[in-house]
Order: C-alpha cells, then sequence, then structure tokens
C-alpha cells in the first residue's frame, strides 16, 4: 500500500531473525535458487507478527517478533 511505508526493528538475538536469515540463506523451507528467482521478481512474501513498543524517552518503534506464514502469495504466472 503506497504512503504505508514502515520501518521496523529485529532483535539481534531473535529467533525471528535466525528464521529470516534462514530463508534468505534457503534453508527456511525454500532452496536458494527459488529466494534468489522470487527476490528477482516479486519478492518473499513474509506475514509478520508485529509489536510497538516504546524507548525510555518516549518515542515509538515497530519490532518483528515472528513470521505467521512465509511463501503464503499469489502463484506466479
Amino acid at each position: 500500500m503506497p504512503g504505508r511505508e514502515s520501518v521496523a526493528w529485529i532483535r539481534k538475538d531473535s529467533v525471528a531473525l535466525a528464521r529470516l536469515r534462514a530463508i534468505f540463506d534457503g534453508s527456511g523451507g525454500f532452496d536458494k535458487a527459488t529466494v534468489d528467482k522470487l527476490l528477482a521478481e516479486t519478492g518473499v512474501p513474509l506475514v509478520l507478527a508485529l509489536v510497538k513498543r516504546d524507548t525510555n524517552d518516549g518515542r515509538s518503534f515497530i519490532e518483528i517478533e515472528d513470521f505467521t506464514a512465509v511463501g503464503w502469495g499469489p502463484a506466479g504466472r
């Protein structure tokens, strides 16, 4: 959706980051060739579990906690 982009953060020690790295390394349910092909075309569709957090100084940010679905997008043509 245009105009609704936002930066989201992910903890370095999180399971979510390990799963994300596995996907792009080709070991998270997709082979590396499939991931590279998806990235070159439409991207790798992910459904994210997000949470809005606040810093100590009152600023807010979005954190990726997990993935609820991977590869859910419509079939390519």
